[in-house]
């Protein structure tokens, strides 16, 4: 039969194969192959022998792999032996062997179209397309197999040809195939690893990433062909795509337009993989890890990236690793969230694809700034994202996870935005753009709930769900990242140009508004930790105050901006026009950032600030501008007074307090302002001090004195208003030298007596005195200064004052203008403890002074009702009376009544009672016999608990290591000996500490005292609990 005289033919061609082969007569068998035989098998036998006997000749090698390719190209079977033709083709280009560092094109394009064919017939088998041919089970492994096989022989063929110390190149012919072929050693790839659905799919996604490594090693050695401009870097401004090269650099392309070409587009495929596999989760690491290490390997070499970047676009580059950096944070955030046994170890591995991410995104901005800041928009936005979702996590994780997540995350999250607003060859429009979107106000509260709401049932998880996938209308969560990016550019802003300093500067404003966002505040002040430069360069996050934070940045901005004259005039016009911020917060940050730049200034500078607040305060005040407005300002000059150098005090009292300041309503209304605000003599040289000090209360003395005799006489003028300044000036100036220790001259505190006393006299007349004296203004004031005097006269004269004062105050009180009244009178009352009278009934001076207690106690207003509680503690503790109640009006109008039977029993009253009668015990250091036999029987009960837990089983009780108890009662020792020193070094301090104390600052004393003894009570019994430990006793007495 012909056909078996053929297959014998091709059997007796085949058995002379390797003599035909080792004499030079392989053309004979190659057309053999492509000409003569018919049958499948035998083509297949003899296409195999050739790629498996190819010698190293290289006119052999070259046709063998023609003839492969001509094979290939051939139309000579259908369906199924169609198919199994290619894939004897495909595996004897995978076995064919030749000289080394020798390719083909022929080898290269048959590569290319087995890669492509493979695609096509898999994904058309996975539409059904196939299913008429009925390919034999395992056909498309067998293909996938065959296929790999090529394309990592070709990939090591031609690593072995290009990876070597010189640099080739492919000729103009093979260089388009190699393109090619490796283009689609990318799409093999792709389709394997996310569409060839098979049950060995793990193992072929090893093959698959083995593939994907030998590609990218083949791409970097191209890409050392792109040694940029041989006179060094260009203007790339020049550049927006390769033909550009080519026409304006002639020699260059000649060498390196084909390498741009190729790893250009292997950059392009690189990143698509990258993407697949982030989104594909744990299953594609090893794909993920491969994919974004070649992109930065590729794009991150240094020599030629000018040329490279006019290519590859690397702003989406930048803004997919930031996009993926936010969606791999999300991971280790809400595992901390579900779980508290998470430790250390476990957020340092969480976080490496977050560090990961935002390493290569930071190389980017750091070698492409001026491609990278195109994406300015994704980089505020992504960086904020980031910043504030670690920002967030004070509630939920502990201080040394979230060490953990800002050493791995913060640094390159922050430095992305430093490169880019530092980086030279950035255009200065494009960084202020960068600047504007971290500070824009896109994601301000617009409704819903803000992050005070966290604790009041909206989850911590659903918020950072919001956060992380950009629901960020009416959250504001953003806002906190925002101003944590722009606090750190504050603190690295020494290497910015002075138009990004100018622009900083005017973006300072909008830093002081964020602060007062709902919900903000709330969150930074809740954040365990806040990011904070240090002097080496490097940023780390530390546990401090909101505050703190944010003074420490403008600290150093305000060192920054000095440097350049036009940038430091706009800051000063910041501290000037923020020095009145309605926020207390703000015009704390400005002041004590304002007192920095005054410490560190020179003499003739703060002169100039303080002489221009000090101008505008006198305009305000003789403008008559509102006193809350007037006060602020006095109070900055105040601060900034006690950080400028002596002078600038001395010029202040020269101008307002040399002369008689109460000449004038305009001149006694700024002494008294700056008096109340803190404006100090002891701000004044210790040589002048007492001098001037004395000269103004004799200015007091002299207006007080001309009140008195106006009072007397009938004649008030409109200069009323100065003495009565002059009045609140002279106890102002009393409390101070108390308060300081000082001492003052006897005549002057005998003069200010007598003037108290005229005062008390001339008030205190009857229902019948003129208006001024009803409405307890005057009353007021020499209450006031009663308190500073009180220990000059005698007790008679109280006892005989209190029942004038008494119809006094109980008319002015019914008179709704005796407000100054409601606030003097506490005082004087908190004073009067140590006064001894008759406990009689009858005695006109007690009962007095028990209505007097009843009319602040009396009061409506919750402030006022404090106050007057707040006197009657201080009154309580001291006094020696022991019926206290009587002291309590019957009929407060705070208390709530409640009808109980026949009798009205009042609630508030009777706590207030209860309160009274046990303040004194509840202010005593020393236990009452009632306390101890109370703890004496808890202890009982405690002991009865023990031998309780001792019946039970052991099953029941619970371990517990003895180091640990032994490592806590240590601490509790050390604490206890710390106390004890504290106290001890207290001891010594108190008497003259209690002397020189007003009776609120007393009564803040024993109330500190009060639970410090607690404290020490509490560490006290757990010493004693435990066996073999020395027992110590406080001595509080």
């Amino acid at each position: 039969m012909p056909g078996s005289s053929g297959c014998r033919g091709s059997v007796e061609e085949i058995s002379g194969l390797d003599q035909a082969m080792s004499t030079g007569d392989l053309h004979h068998h190659i057309n053999v192959l492509l000409n003569k035989e018919k049958v499948l098998d035998s083509r297949m036998k003899l296409l195999m022998s050739l790629a498996s006997g190819s010698s190293s000749r290289p006119q052999n090698f070259r046709a063998v792999t023609d003839a492969l390719q001509t094979c290939w190209e051939e139309q000579r079977y259908n369906d199924t032996e169609a198919v199994e033709w290619r894939i004897c083709i495909i595996q004897a280009a995978g076995i064919t062997k030749g000289p080394v560092k020798e390719l083909t094109k022929s080898l290269v394009w048959l590569g290319t179209k087995a890669t492509c064919w493979f695609v096509e017939i898999a994904s058309g088998d996975s539409q059904g397309r196939f299913s008429e041919r009925e390919l034999p089970a395992g056909c498309l492994l067998k293909i996938h197999t065959a296929v790999t096989s090529l394309i990592s022989s070709l990939l090591e063929r031609m690593l072995d040809t290009y990876a070597t110390a010189e640099l080739l190149l492919p000729d103009e012919t093979l260089g388009p195939l190699i393109k090619n072929f490796i283009s689609s050693a990318f799409a093999f790839v792709k389709f394997v690893y996310f569409s060839f659905v098979t049950s060995d799919g793990e193992s072929l996604k090893k093959r698959c990433q083995e593939v994907l490594n030998l590609t990218s090693r083949l791409v970097y050695t191209f890409r050392r062909h792109i040694v940029g401009h041989p006179r060094g870097r260009i203007d790339m401004n020049s550049i927006e795509k390769l033909e550009d090269i080519a026409e304006k650099f002639p020699e260059v392309w000649l060498k390196q337009g084909f390498p741009l070409k190729l790893v250009s587009s292997s950059i392009t495929s690189l990143v698509e993989l990258g993407g697949l596999s982030t989104k594909g989760g744990a299953g594609s690491l090893g794909l993920m890890n491969i994919s974004w290490k070649s992109v930065a390997a590729l794009l991150l070499r240094e020599e030629g990236c000018d040329f490279l970047a006019s290519e590859v676009d690397v702003t989406p580059i930048l803004t997919a690793l930031l996009r993926h950096a936010v969606q791999a944070l999300k991971v280790p955030i809400q595992t901390f969230l579900s779980s508290s046994e998470s430790g250390e170890r476990d957020a340092r591995r969480l976080c490496i694809p977050v560090k990961f991410f935002l390493q290569i995104a930071e190389r980017i901005a750091s070698l492409f700034p001026y491609k990278a800041i195109m994406a300015s928009s994704s980089i505020a936005l992504s960086l904020s994202q980031i910043l504030a979702s670690l920002l967030l996590q004070y509630g939920v994780a502990r201080r040394a996870d979230l060490q953990v997540f800002s050493e791995l995350i913060v640094p390159s999250t922050l430095d992305i935005s430093h490169h880019l607003l530092r980086a030279r060859n950035v255009e200065e429009e494009k960084k202020i753009e960068l600047l504007r979107y971290i500070t824009c106000d896109n994601d301000d509260l617009w409704n819903s709930h803000s992050i005070a709401d966290l604790d009041g049932g909206h989850e911590q998880s659903e918020v950072l769900d919001e956060l992380f996938n950009d629901k960020l209308n009416g959250l504001g969560l953003l806002k906190i990242g925002r101003l944590a990016l722009f606090v750190s550019i504050l603190q690295v802003s020494s290497h910015f140009s002075n138009r990004l300093l100018s622009e900083l500067t005017l973006k300072l404003d909008w830093l002081l508004e964020g602060i007062l966002e709902q919900g903000v505040y709330v969150g930074l002040t809740q954040a365990k930790l806040l990011p904070m430069w240090t002097t080496e360069g490097k940023v780390t996050w530390k546990h401090q105050l909101v505050f703190t934070w944010i003074s420490n940045s403008l600290q150093t901005f305000a060192g920054v901006v000095a440097k350049d004259d036009g940038v430091w005039t706009e800051f000063q016009h910041f501290l000037f026009e923020n020095v009145l911020h309605p926020c207390a917060m703000c015009r704390e940050l400005v002041l004590t950032l304002w007192c920095y730049i005054i410490r560190q200034s020179d003499p003739d500078f703060a002169h100039k600030h303080i002489e221009m607040l000090f101008s505008l305060l006198e305009d305000m005040v003789s403008q008559k501008v509102e006193l809350t407005v007037a006060r602020r300002l006095a109070r900055a000059l105040c601060v900034l007074l006690e950080e400028a150098p002596e002078t600038e005090a001395a010029f202040v009292y020269a101008v307002v307090f040399r002369h008689d300041p109460f000449s004038s309503e305009s001149a006694s209304n700024l002494a008294t302002t700056l008096l109340e605000e803190g404006y100090s003599f002891s701000l004044l040289s210790e040589k002048n001090r007492k001098a001037y000090k004395e000269l103004l209360i004799s200015f007091c003395i002299t207006s007080g004195k001309s009140l008195v005799d106006r009072l007397k006489e009938g004649r008030v003028t409109l200069s009323f208003h100065c003495q009565k300044q002059a009045l609140v000036c002279l106890q102002l100036l009393l409390r101070e030298s108390a308060f300081r220790e000082e001492e003052v001259e006897d005549m002057l505190l005998q003069e200010t007596l007598f003037i108290t006393q005229e005062l008390l006299r001339l008030s205190t007349q009857g229902v019948d005195a003129p208006t001024y004296f009803t409405s307890g203004e005057i009353l007021s004031h020499a209450l006031q200064l009663l308190t500073h005097v009180k220990h000059l006269p005698s007790s008679p004269s109280i006892d005989k004052l209190l029942p004038k004062l008494h119809e006094s105050c109980t008319f002015i009180s019914q008179n709704t203008r005796g407000k100054e009244l409601k606030h003097s009178l506490p005082l004087f009352l908190a004073s009067l403890g140590e006064t001894t009278m008759t406990e009689d009934e009858e005695n006109p001076s007690l009962r007095a002074l028990r209505g007097l207690y009843h009319i602040p106690l009396r009061e409506k207003h919750w402030a006022l009702v404090h106050t007057g509680m707040e006197s009657f503690s201080h009154f309580a503790v001291r006094t020696s009376y022991p019926d206290l109640s009587r002291f309590v009006p019957e009929d407060a109008t705070v208390a709530r009544k409640t009808g109980v039977g026949n009798t009205t029993e009042d609630a508030f009253m009777s706590a207030l009672r209860s309160y009274i009668e046990t303040e004194p015990a509840q202010q005593s250091l020393i236990p009452s016999d009632e306390e101890l036999k109370l703890l004496r029987n808890e202890g009982a009960l405690l002991y009865k608990m023990k031998d309780g837990v001792g019946a039970k089983d052991r099953n029941d009780v619970v371990e517990i290591h003895t180091d640990r108890v032994n490592g806590v009662m240590a601490d509790i020792e050390l604490a206890f000996d710390m106390t004890r020193t504290s106290i001890d070094s207290l001891k010594r301090k108190i008497p003259t500490w209690l002397a020189s104390s007003s009776p609120h600052e007393l009564q803040i004393i024993r109330t500190r005292f009060a639970e410090l003894k607690e404290e020490v009570g509490a560490l006290q019994q757990l010493l004693c609990s435990r066996p073999k430990t020395r027992q110590t006793r406080l001595n509080f007495v």
